[in-house]
């Protein structure tokens, strides 16, 4: 069959308008920010140690600046956790899996919005009382920029206090455990469903702009009868992390018709293969739907970029 092609008039052309759809900048090697990760891996197999590790290493280079996480066994991991320093409060930073931990989600990243807006409503004072002329200071009620911490008890100006170094907080949630639990069933699971499919778009601030929220979600399984991670968030993940192999051939085809993206079956189980020996239960596939790179889509943990040529999987370790 031959196809005839002839070019529409000008001005038809898609153009896209406005910001980037991950605005957030991170090293080379870092996933594009802000991100939708789905991990998979048996009790036991390291998915979040490995999910751990890539939070922690974005909180050291100020990707994030908060980390949210609900899960019913934190005490049991609570060291993984703690390692996220500063960015990590239990006592606000922490929340037991319900129906509305989609919810809880959204609020704390609103709570970050709403202290960023009062920040830059501060600054906007502050900058204004400086440019003010000493005897001009004198006449004003300095009760309501005291009451603002703008000024102190002797009246001098003094620049709001801020904890983000100046740029807007950065966020990422991590539900880990909850397959089974209110999260992921019924109204939860819509809740969470719809957060995750709009999580770049939540928490707008007055004075422009979003803050949205990176997600990170475990399972112990693709997939149950029951609570486990919708399949709507699942097919809209921008990375995935697959731990082990399942043995399984009903799975591993539901895996590979879920997460294969073009490739074909057999290179899509090469690569899950050569990723995952099993001689190596806690080596991983990752999955980066979104590359800085197209040549950077596939990697056996995060620190070996593999690339598929026909069937053979060749490695590049320059991460």
């Amino acid at each position: 069959m031959n196809v005839k092609v002839k070019k529409t008039k000008k001005g038809m052309k898609i153009k896209p308008v406005g910001k980037e759809a991950f605005p957030i900048k991170t090293k080379p090697d870092y996933p594009k920010a802000h991100f939708l990760l789905t991990a998979y891996g048996k009790r036991g197999s390291g998915k979040t140690t490995s999910v751990s590790s890539l939070v922690a290493e974005g909180v050291k280079d100020k990707v994030f600046d908060e980390v949210f996480i609900i899960t019913p066994t934190y005490h049991s991991n609570s060291a993984m956790f703690l390692q996220f320093g500063d960015a990590f409060d239990p006592e606000t930073n922490l929340k037991e899996p319900r129906k509305n931990s989609a919810d809880d989600i959204e609020e704390f990243v609103s709570g970050l919005a709403e202290y960023y807006d009062n920040y830059l409503d501060e600054m906007e004072m502050y900058n204004e009382l400086k440019k003010r002329k000493k005897e001009e200071l004198e006449i004003l009620d300095l009760d309501y920029y005291y009451e603002k911490g703008i000024v102190d008890e002797e009246g001098f100006i003094k620049k709001p206090d801020y904890k983000y170094h100046n740029k807007p907080p950065r966020a990422v949630a991590i539900i880990d455990d909850a397959v089974g639990t209110d999260v992921y069933i019924g109204t939860g699971a819509k809740k969470m469903t719809s957060l995750a499919l709009k999580h770049r778009h939540i928490a707008p601030m007055r004075h422009g702009g979003v803050l949205g929220v990176s997600i990170c979600l475990l399972s112990q399984t693709l997939a149950t009868q029951m609570g486990s991670i919708p399949r709507a968030v699942r097919e809209n993940s921008t990375h995935v992390i697959i731990v082990g192999k399942t043995k399984d051939e009903g799975k591993q085809k539901q895996t590979y018709e879920e997460m294969g993206d073009g490739l074909t079956q057999e290179q899509f189980f090469t690569l899950w293969n050569y990723a995952c020996p099993e001689d190596d239960p806690h080596s991983f596939l990752f999955l980066d739907y979104n590359p800085k790179d197209k040549s950077k889509k596939y990697r056996k943990c995060f620190d070996t970029y593999l690339e598929i040529q026909g069937n053979e999987i060749k490695e590049n370790k320059n991460v």
